[in-house]
């Protein structure tokens, strides 16, 4: 392959390898999380009388956090676009309108 195809695949997987870390943090946060309050539970309710109610609780519990994760990075996803249309780019410089007024006066 060619430098330039290289280049252009380097260009097209890095937005989706920051998207796809992106997600999996907030996912894995949200399954810690979910963890946590089965621990809790546990620790509040004592252990369970089945070895198989208890995985059945633990699964339960982190895939709830992991919904919870998704649900969390998608509101994300939707502050940060509204944001970006409210308030444009992160791209622009701070004193644009002094840059326009400068450009304009040339």
């Amino acid at each position: 392959m060619s430098e330039a195809v290289v280049m252009q695949l380097k260009k097209m997987i890095a937005p989706s390898w920051e998207f796809g870390k992106e997600l999996l943090l907030f996912c894995g946060m949200g399954a810690l999380c979910g963890a946590a309050v089965g621990f809790l539970m546990y620790l509040h309710l004592g252990p369970f009388k089945n070895p198989e109610e208890a995985g059945y609780a633990t699964g339960l519990f982190v895939k709830s956090g992991v919904e919870l994760g998704f649900i969390v990075w998608m509101i994300h996803g939707v502050v940060l676009a509204i944001r970006r249309w409210i308030f444009g780019s992160k791209n622009r410089s701070p004193n644009r309108h002094a840059n326009r007024e400068r450009s304009r006066q040339s």
